[in-house]
């Protein structure tokens, strides 16, 4: 993984690892987590790609996000987070550790995640204790196919 600011390499890796789930890898039942990511956070698979379309840009411009969008980048964080955690991540742990994903990058990135999350609900503070935009973090990596 090449050297860049950490939130750039947290956005990049969680598209990646999700990428793998959902679009691209063949050892993954793409559909099937399409659907559950839909019902375990309420983010569609659309709203995904528009998240992801927008987090990718190769521009160097910042990326501002609305409310709703920064508690759904949150809730990415924390659906790749639990897929690197759980045995389904072992299907092509080889295959990111040759694009750079290693044990080692893999700390720091669950790192990131978490010194990101803090970050997130301290500043989402007043939106969360109105519920206006709920945050639905369930458990998900055991359903993955």
């Amino acid at each position: 993984i090449p050297s860049e600011s950490s939130g750039d390499m947290l956005i990049k890796v969680t598209m990646v690892l999700l990428d793998q789930l959902l679009l691209n890898s063949p050892h993954y039942d793409r559909l099937h987590n399409r659907e559950l990511l839909t019902e375990k956070t309420g983010i569609s698979f659309a709203e995904y790609l528009r998240i992801r379309t927008k987090c990718m840009d190769e521009t160097k411009k910042k990326i501002s996000f609305s409310p709703l969008q920064g508690v759904r980048l949150v809730q990415l964080f924390d659906s790749a987070a639990q897929f690197v955690l759980s045995s389904k991540f072992d299907r092509i742990a080889k295959v990111m550790n040759k694009a750079g994903l290693n044990k080692e990058n893999i700390k720091s990135y669950l790192s990131e995640i978490d010194n990101f999350n803090q970050q997130m609900e301290a500043m989402m503070k007043g939106y969360l204790d109105e519920k206006l935009f709920p945050m639905n973090l369930n458990q998900w990596a055991s359903e993955i196919k």
